[in-house]
């Protein structure tokens, strides 16, 4: 542990885990990822019914999508990251898939707008106690060798999550409408939270409840040899302007399409459907390929951890250009599909390359950090600033004011690449530091 640090040391993992407690295991923590980002984007497909019935402006629209869900999660993570590090993390996930999926219930119950934000927050706080934890268990079930397949495992969760997301929630309020579409979508998660907690294994023999007291200041004390590693800073940079362009303009995608093609909710299953699954069919192909790319390559050379994160963001960048700036919807999803399976090969080798600068005792603390940043200027900023653009280029653009406003965000991502082809060039020195320190 690095000096300065007073909190209790990291346990040990001491009882490996293997054969089919490990496969056991693995698909629980795929299955808690699925509805996590169900749970997650089943807002991007409700954003017309819902802005329609409490009559919210685009910027509204982005309060309630972005900083009610990312200014909690992002914060709460650290301290849920920090009891990660030492605690029982089966314990700590099942309690957070359950709350998340409960409030995502709630949502559904809401009578106004205030209350829908402050279910939203619930669903941010309890979604906040996944990501590390999770990371955190197959960092210890798993050897280097074989890590960055065991992550394109996990890494399936969002594409299948968005699936669910896609197709089930655009057919649930074609049929029974929002709210009833939100009561459905939560219930899933609070079985997996229970079904967690009965088979997750721990493979540390003593986890102890550390204290938080001093969190704050043991965060900035364990951050710091990551910090100063510029390999690492350059990942988070990238990490965070990808997440960006992600929740800024992604999750805008849906309700760009019916606006552009002129689609009304109780049509929204024909474009969502299949946009939800060619997505999906690409992100079943390029998680397994990314993780099997990462795998091959750094036996030539640790660095293509990162090329392929450069690349990635570069070659999609025009397909999402034309994506969004295309009249013809079959070109839209043909477009759709390309750009999505390139972006997605970066997923496995950048989280990867991140956990070769990271000290083992602190990979949650560390992931929980690099997520607070990430989600609280992508997912917390990115939405609300599309939406604002959004409003403020009506009176330039009327209807195509949204799409604009996407369109200015995709340029974010030749800058997210810049970033990663950086940390490039640190990677393996700085790889071979934190060994020397160990």
């Amino acid at each position: 542990m690095s000096k300065g640090i007073t909190t209790v040391s990291i346990p040990p993992a001491s009882l490996p885990v293997t054969g089919w407690a490990r496969r056991w295991a693995m698909v629980l923590i795929f299955l808690i990822a699925v509805v996590n980002y169900a749970d997650r984007w089943i807002f991007s497909v409700l954003i017309e019914p819902i802005k329609a019935e409490f009559g919210l402006s685009d910027t509204m629209v982005g309060l309630l999508t972005g900083p009610a869900f990312a200014i909690f999660y992002a914060l709460v993570g650290i301290p849920l990251a920090r009891i990660a590090d030492s605690w029982n993390r089966r314990v700590l996930i099942s309690a957070c898939v359950s709350l998340w999926s409960l409030m995502t219930v709630m949502c559904g119950m809401a009578g106004n707008i205030v209350q829908l934000f402050l279910f939203r927050v619930g669903v941010g706080v309890g979604e906040a106690g996944a990501t590390p934890p999770s990371h955190s268990l197959i960092a210890d079930y798993y050897p280097p060798a074989e890590r960055t397949g065991a992550l394109s495992v996990f890494n399936l969760g969002p594409v299948i999550g968005s699936l669910v997301a896609g197709i089930g929630g655009s057919v649930l309020v074609a049929l029974i409408g929002w709210r009833e579409t939100l009561i459905w979508m939560g219930l899933p998660g609070i079985v997996i939270g229970l079904l967690a907690y009965i088979f997750l294994k721990e493979p540390r023999s003593a986890p102890v409840m550390p204290y938080l007291s001093r969190l704050w200041p043991d965060m900035m004390s364990a951050l710091k040899p990551a910090l100063r590693k510029p390999a690492f800073v350059h990942l988070l940079i990238g990490f965070t302007l990808n997440g960006f362009l992600l929740y800024g303009a992604f999750i805008w995608t849906l309700p760009f399409a019916m606006r552009h093609y002129d689609i009304s909710v109780e049509e929204l299953p024909s474009i969502a459907v299949p946009m939800s699954l060619i997505q999906a069919a690409m992100g079943l192909i390029a998680i397994p390929l990314s993780g099997w790319l990462g795998n091959r390559l750094i036996r030539r050379d640790i660095r293509w951890l990162c090329w392929i994160c450069t690349l990635a963001l570069l070659i999609s960048f025009p397909f999402y250009l034309l994506k969004f700036s295309t009249d013809n919807f079959q070109h839209f999803l043909i477009l759709a599909g390309i750009s999505h399976l390139v972006l997605l090969l970066l997923a496995s080798p950048a989280y990867a390359a991140i956990h070769l600068v990271i000290d083992a005792g602190h990979r949650a603390m560390v992931m929980a950090f690099i997520l607070l940043v990430s989600n609280l200027v992508g997912m917390g900023a990115g939405p609300v600033l599309t939406g604002l653009l959004s409003d403020t280029l009506q009176p330039v653009f009327g209807d195509a004011a949204l799409q604009a406003a996407i369109i200015a965000l995709l340029f974010l991502m030749p800058w997210a690449a810049l970033h990663f082809f950086r940390a490039a060039r640190f990677l393996r020195r700085d790889m071979i530091e934190l060994e020397s320190a160990q």
